[in-house]
């Protein structure tokens, strides 16, 4: 596919005119077998075009009305820099390889093209550094979700949204715009589409293109049927309101676990975040310590996110969880780590963690036993803890995701313990599913008892939370801070004397833009 430049210099004016700000410009029907080189161009219309987090989706069979036909491959561009500043005129393109991925172009000398200074990208829809892709629900209810691949049908329709994140990539809100060919009268899809868009009656053949028509030099090539582009600017940015609770007295008004506070610290570091240190006096009269996350993820520059060692797509191999913020901090493209603990407990001869991970969007380790439970974050930025049978049919929503051994609190009922070791302990909660609790107890120090998990649930039940799930602990909890002047410490004291290599952690990311 060539860059359409030519065209758009000649042509700017009549596109701005219209508030368009990116173009599906043409769709190729690859001749290889399930899909193998379909691929789809887009053309940037409007200069400085921030394209992160936009859905480009296609629809399945012959897109049919409801959930099957809305079933199709669904791509999120991903928070990097390649799409934040997109200049007018470039062109990019996306290509669907074979059964495995690979070959996405019948050029045996094909390679991406990822550098957009020529105004050209050119890229497989498997580049999952670049794109992240979307599940879709069956029919069930409730429904099971998978990953489609892109593949152009007799039939098709093909559209792209403005989305800020948090969308899931199902229905056609905040269109920018639609291209499709063949039959459509009788899809509702298409009939709901409130953007400009373009229908062709008939397809292309395979090997063949389907595009506008470019005599006008218009953007009425580009949309036989008019409408209203979705704006492509995010919403102006709100921090929430810190909140001015004390945990502390909330913890000693609804448990059996304090009885007398000695001291609490509560910073405001980041807007919401609540950062919170507590020190207390136990009905035995021994010293406890607590490090504690209160935090708002309606906030959208905060987001819960996956460690791993060097920040790598591997479940196995071990590293502190003050190294693993360094390795993600060096990864990442305007966000960094404000805040982390601990993971999933984990095998110590071979560093893989006892159940599945999930790191942006892709299945690391697989693996979840009857009985035991993750926390993770979906593809909608809510967050979710749960048991086996939803992770079955919820992983592939799932962009963020790690186990816990042990449950203290599903649906806001305590989960009844015989464990009653008195330990350092490492848990999260969810109070609701955008606003989090993660916690770290000192154990087996002078200054920390440390908790059974009775008590653990019991505390986070004290602080708010609904469900609640219980990590790796003893000598794994970890409890790190970015501190004011950029520094990363960890505030607690590990009962090991030194801080241990684990095989997972969560942070707390922020962005930065």
């Amino acid at each position: 596919m060539n860059n359409a430049l030519t065209f758009f210099i000649l042509s700017s004016i009549s596109f701005s005119a219209f508030a368009q700000s990116v173009v599906i410009n043409r769709v190729f029907k690859g001749a290889g077998s399930d899909g193998q080189y379909d691929a789809i161009e887009l053309l940037v219309v409007e200069d400085h075009i921030d394209m992160r987090n936009w859905i480009l989706k296609d629809y399945a069979n012959n897109a049919r009305t409801g959930v099957d036909g809305d079933w199709g491959a669904k791509l999120r561009f991903k928070d990097k820099a390649l799409w934040k500043n997109l200049r007018s005129g470039t062109t990019i393109v996306i290509r669907k390889g074979d059964a495995n991925g690979q070959n996405p172009s019948p050029d045996p000398l094909y390679q991406e093209d990822t550098n957009a200074s020529d105004f050209t990208i050119d890229i497989s829809a498997h580049n999952k550094t670049l794109l992240r892709p979307l599940a879709s629900p069956n029919v069930a209810n409730p429904p099971t979700y998978s990953h489609k691949d892109l593949i152009l049908g007799g039939t098709e329709l093909v559209l792209l949204r403005w989305d800020d994140g948090f969308g899931e990539g199902m229905g056609s809100a905040n269109a920018v715009h639609a291209f499709a060919y063949g039959d459509l009268s009788s899809s509702a899809h298409f009939a709901g589409i409130a953007s400009p868009k373009l229908h062709h009656t008939s397809g292309p053949v395979a090997g063949g293109y389907a595009y506008a028509k470019l005599a006008n030099k218009n953007i009425t090539d580009y949309a036989t049927i008019a409408g209203t582009s979705a704006n492509p600017k995010p919403p102006i940015y709100t921090p929430p309101a810190n909140n001015n609770e004390s945990l502390a007295q909330k913890l000693k008004n609804n448990s059996t676990l304090v009885k007398t506070i000695i001291n609490e610290n509560i910073r405001y570091n980041y807007p919401g975040v609540k950062e919170v240190y507590i020190t207390y006096k136990t009905a035995s009269d021994a010293n406890m310590t607590l490090y504690i996350l209160d935090i708002d993820l309606t906030d959208p520059k905060l987001s819960i996110e996956v460690g791993t060692q060097n920040d790598k797509f591997v479940a196995n191999g071990t590293q502190t969880v003050l190294d693993m913020v360094s390795a993600k901090n060096a990864n990442v493209f305007e966000k960094h780590v404000i805040a982390g603990i601990n993971g999933d407990y984990f095998d110590f001869s071979t560093g893989i963690a006892n159940a599945s991970i999930i790191k942006d969007g892709t299945i690391v380790r697989d693996y979840m036993s009857a009985g035991y439970k993750f926390f993770g974050q979906l593809d909608n930025k809510t967050y979710k803890i749960g048991e086996q049978p939803e992770y079955i049919k919820l992983k592939h929503k799932f962009q963020e995701l790690i186990g816990g051994r042990y449950p203290l609190i599903l649906n806001g009922t305590i989960i009844n313990s015989t464990d009653g070791a008195i330990a350092p302990r490492t848990a999260i909660g969810l109070i609701n599913e955008k606003r989090a609790i993660m916690m770290v107890a000192d154990g087996r120090q002078a200054h920390s008892v440390g908790y059974s998990l009775p008590q653990l649930a019991e505390a986070m039940k004290a602080l708010g939370a609904k469900d609640a799930v219980n990590l790796d602990g003893g000598g794994s909890s970890t409890f790190v801070i970015r501190e004011s002047n950029g520094n990363s410490v960890i505030k607690n004291a590990p009962s090991d004397g030194s801080p241990r290599k684990v095989s997972n952690a969560l942070f707390l990311m922020r962005k930065t833009d």
